[in-house]
């Protein structure tokens, strides 16, 4: 058995895709989706697709929506708020193996896409994977990412590194982002609700939204900069 090999994805359901997750796919699980202000019900099916594996993905207001659209995808009943809110291929990929393990190799993939944004959280309800096997999944994830926290202030704190030196100096709120010991965020200069991502091996920062990237020097004039347009200047 290989290891999953990623070859599309789409955490968020955003692209649009006649729904195959009914007719062709096997049940994998369901779960509930903390997304900031709400909890939704999610629940995936594993379709095996052409010399690969696709996990399909429908989510909706609640689990009576969700069993109602599964009954019939083609009944418009519940769409919109409250309803069905989106539905799609969320993650696709190579690997050799039985079908549980592609869906435990995809369901983790997908857990891991969504990252702090989004949190997938219990009452699970069990598939091709167990209600067990996908609190573990998660809650492996939830670990690791407590881990690389701690591991992240710890090198800080023996070894100050400049780029976060100076985030802290403007301003920013550096913070460990949880995906390796040396990966950091802070708030983007730009005032956006989103952050930057900040290296502390290359001591390097980047902004994929504004498309800036750059070491320490570079951070402090795009701040200079962005305060001047917001004429904050002296």
């Amino acid at each position: 058995m290989g290891d999953l090999v990623v070859t599309q994805m789409d955490p968020w359901l955003a692209e649009s895709r006649k729904w195959r997750g009914t007719a062709e796919g096997i049940p994998v699980g369901r779960w509930e989706l903390y997304v900031g202000i709400d909890t939704l019900t999610e629940e995936a099916f594993l379709v095996a697709g052409e010399g690969r594996w696709e996990l399909w993905c429908v989510l909706g207001g609640s689990a009576v929506v969700l069993d109602r659209f599964l009954m019939d995808p083609m009944d418009p009943f519940g769409h919109g708020v409250g309803g069905v809110l989106r539905r799609g291929l969320a993650v696709a990929g190579v690997m050799e193996g039985r079908p549980d393990a592609a869906a435990r190799s995809l369901f983790e993939a997908l857990v891991r896409a969504r990252g702090t944004f989004a949190g997938i959280c219990g009452p699970y309800v069990g598939g091709l994977l167990s209600a067990d096997t996908l609190a573990g999944i998660v809650a492996g994830f939830t670990d690791e990412l407590e881990r690389n926290h701690r591991a992240a202030i710890q090198a800080e704190v023996e070894e100050p590194s400049p780029i976060l030196v100076m985030a802290r100096s403007l301003g920013m709120i550096p913070r460990p982002a949880g995906h390796s010991a040396t990966a950091w965020e802070a708030n983007c200069p730009s005032g956006g609700q989103h952050s930057i991502m900040i290296s502390t091996t290359s001591h390097t920062f980047g902004c994929g939204y504004c498309r800036r990237k750059g070491g320490a020097d570079e951070l402090r004039s795009w701040w200079l900069e962005r305060r001047r347009k917001r004429g904050l200047d002296g």
